[in-house]
């Protein structure tokens, strides 16, 4: 969000990719997220708020490094931009898949509605961000 410095309104960012960013982020729990420490307490919120890494290996790092709690599994996610089919939005949230059958994603937002224009899918599929599970850690002493 920025203010407009003519008349000082905080304006909402034009495009959904300049407020929701691509990266890594560490899945505590099925939707819900490491987003930092409250009082020695492990907090977690949901994907929007939590904390994110640049790479795999800078959240991979830090989960071992500093969630090494026995026993705690966690997932590393890649975050990015996605076409999800719009019949299924309200139900089982099936993903445009491209033709060897990969789910497929973007890091930009401007990427995916490029794709969602050139392929013809405005009408089939909506664009929206999400964490796509990449690898899971079992921590343990």
């Amino acid at each position: 969000m920025e203010i407009n410095e003519n008349d000082g309104v905080l304006r909402m960012p034009e495009l959904p990719g300049e407020y929701f960013h691509a990266g890594y982020v560490i899945e505590m729990e099925h939707g819900r997220y490491f987003a930092g420490w409250n009082k020695g307490r492990i907090c977690c919120l949901p994907m929007e708020q939590a904390r994110y890494f640049a790479g795999m290996k800078e959240a991979e790092h830090y989960a071992r490094s500093h969630l090494g709690f026995i026993g705690l599994r966690v997932h590393i996610c890649r975050v990015c931009w996605t076409l999800v089919e719009t019949e299924t939005i309200e139900t089982d949230w099936r993903f445009v898949r491209e033709k060897n059958g990969k789910v497929v994603k973007f890091a930009a937002y401007q990427d995916a509605a490029d794709y969602q224009r050139d392929n013809s899918l405005q009408k089939k599929s909506m664009i929206d961000i999400y964490a796509f599970p990449e690898k899971e850690i079992y921590l343990a002493a």
